[in-house]
């Protein structure tokens, strides 16, 4: 069973090589969110059964048309703006993990 992410060629790959999908067509393939690929072995071909997983569309790869693209809440805006998140961030991960760069 392979999860469709559709960002991933490997998936890709494995379903075009079982699926007999050619070299050239396999990165362009459509792969669907939040599916599995059921693939039965027969001889000299696959079968494929496709299973939605009912998962709620929350997240995806595309932007809505009507928010602005580029400058979200997140993201810093300025130079001095970014040094501040990165440190923030990096000095977070750091005490949750065991600062092993403080000196002893």
């Amino acid at each position: 069973m392979l999860p469709g992410i559709p960002l991933c060629l490997k998936y890709r790959a494995i379903y075009s090589y079982y699926m007999g999908v050619s070299q050239e067509e396999c990165p362009n393939l459509d792969i669907p969110l939040h599916h599995v690929f059921k693939i039965f072995p027969r001889a000299y071909k696959c079968d494929c059964e496709l299973i939605n997983l009912q998962v709620d569309n929350i997240y995806n790869n595309k932007t809505p048309d009507d928010t602005p693209k580029g400058n979200s809440p997140q993201q810093p805006s300025s130079r001095d703006d970014l040094h501040n998140y990165v440190s923030t961030h990096f000095e977070a991960m750091l005490d949750a993990h065991g600062n092993v760069l403080a000196e002893d």
